[in-house]
């Protein structure tokens, strides 16, 4: 009986199996081992700048060259770069800049025109009419007189450096108008008539508006702006009749500035007035340094020359825009006649069939052109030169200014002879005139700002010389073309 508790309490037991228990506390620690015994020395290591392991330092192992062997020359090779870092925020913006200054003030307009004249006042009434006096008595009859005749006192003033007068003189004449030379009566003094004469030095500034007589273009009436509207060398206070503005350009006038060297020194600028004379317009840079332009009729084009340089002798003929003054060269050099090299050619003009013609200065000679050539010919016309310019009419005559002085000849036959005593005592260069009108233009080298207007060149020779002063602020201008 007991056995059989036992085994079922056993294989009870067996069978539930029951909750693990918790863990114990750590048990105390264990006593220290004994130390072991103390190793062998280690061999001594390679320095790491000891290249070749023999314990020195030697001098191929200084690496950067401090003059000492040690660590600092264990350095390895820069490492490669980071990274670029990002961008930065953009900064504020900046303050406004501060306003410009004003413009210059404008020119003053033109004045206006005069009103027109008030009508008359109305007649008065007329008074009333006195009574009759009485009538007198006949006187008796005189003895008839001798016929008499009037004296006159006359005077004539002249304009001249003579007689020993610098600035003109006056010569009184006094007379009885006796018919002497067969018009008796007649109010005026014939040389028969002429008892005695005599002749007095004039003031030298005689309407004394700051103009010396001789230098006067009204020198009797004071005049001192010295107009001249139609540009006859008349004052205009001195003329019968009202003048009539002229300008002798059927189109526009076109004036380059003076050019040194070549374009990439100082260019020549293109400039333009209208055929009023206004005042010049820029127009812009040609690229180029110019000695001369001239408008070719045969194709209409404005054209110039090229200056010469030492180096090169550059002489080119160049097309001009004259809407914006850029220069195309339309040549290579063309051949110095005279002088060696190329150019300059200071003078060049256009026959009517568009050969152009010119001055070498290099030889000091006319010459003509050949641009397909390149090459240029002397046709015989040879004088010393300097500051000259040159123009052709209609006829292919030739009008040459060298100085002062002008030269009229033609391309086939050469100097004429003429002009030679004609003189404008002025250092004038660049003219050009009007194949219609007879109207020469030129530049003053000696006064900047004047340009010289000279009417009727093609009657003969010169008639009258004006000068047209251009305002204070104009470029030095070298030389004019005339468009027609």
């Amino acid at each position: 009986m007991k056995a059989a508790f036992t085994a079922s309490l056993v294989a009870l037991l067996s069978g539930c199996g029951g909750e693990a228990g918790s863990d114990g506390k750590p048990g105390s620690a264990g006593v220290d081992g004994v130390a072991g015994a103390m190793g062998t020395v280690g061999t001594d290591g390679t320095n790491c700048w000891d290249l070749n392991e023999n314990g020195e330092a030697d001098e191929d192992e200084d690496i950067n060259g401090d003059g000492e062997v040690n660590t600092a020359d264990c350095s390895g090779e820069d490492g490669v770069d980071g990274e670029a870092g990002e961008d930065g925020a953009a900064g504020a913006a900046g303050a406004d800049g501060a306003d410009g200054s004003d413009g210059a003030d404008g020119s003053d307009g033109a004045d206006g025109s005069d009103g027109a004249d008030g009508s008359d006042g109305a007649d008065g009434s007329d008074g009333e009419d006195g009574e009759d006096g009485a009538d007198g008595e006949d006187g008796a009859d005189g003895t008839d007189g001798e016929d008499s005749h009037a004296t006159l006192i006359e005077s004539e003033l002249t304009f001249e450096d003579t007689y020993g007068c610098d600035q003109g003189y006056e010569v009184v004449s006094f007379g009885v108008d006796d018919g002497t030379d067969g018009i008796a009566d007649d109010g005026i003094l014939q040389d028969g008539e002429i008892h005695t004469e005599s002749i007095f030095c004039l003031a030298p500034d005689l309407d004394d508006d700051g103009y010396l007589n001789l230098e006067d273009n009204c020198p009797e009436d004071a005049n001192p702006d010295q107009a001249d509207l139609d540009y006859d060398g008349i004052g205009t206070v001195c003329e019968d009749e009202a003048e009539e503005p002229i300008s002798g350009v059927s189109g526009s006038l076109y004036l380059i500035t003076r050019g040194v060297g070549s374009g990439v020194d100082t260019p020549s600028t293109l400039w333009s007035m209208e055929d009023e004379l206004t005042e010049p317009v820029y127009i812009g840079p040609t690229g180029y340094a110019l000695t001369t332009i001239k408008v070719n009729p045969a194709d209409g084009q404005l054209y110039g020359m090229e200056r010469g340089r030492s180096t090169d002798g550059q002489a080119r003929m160049i097309s001009i825009d004259p809407l914006t003054g850029a220069g195309t060269p339309i040549t290579g050099p063309i051949a110095q006649i005279g002088g060696g090299g190329n150019g300059p050619y200071s003078s060049m003009a256009f026959l009517t069939d568009g050969t152009p013609v010119g001055w070498s200065e290099g030889g000091d000679i006319f010459v003509s052109m050949d641009l397909e050539a390149e090459t240029a010919t002397a046709l015989g016309f040879s004088m010393s030169s300097a500051r000259h310019g040159m123009c052709v009419d209609n006829s292919n005559t030739v009008y040459f200014t060298n100085m002062g002085p002008l030269y009229v000849f033609s391309p086939s036959t050469g100097y004429s002879g003429e002009g030679s005593s004609i003189d404008f005592g002025a250092d004038l260069k660049g003219g050009d005139c009007d194949r219609d009108t007879g109207v020469l233009y030129t530049v003053n080298r000696d006064d900047l700002n004047v340009l010289y207007v000279t009417i009727s060149l093609y009657d003969g020779l010169p008639g009258y010389t004006s000068t047209y002063p251009l305002p204070d602020e104009s470029p030095e201008f070298h030389s004019v073309a005339v468009v027609p």
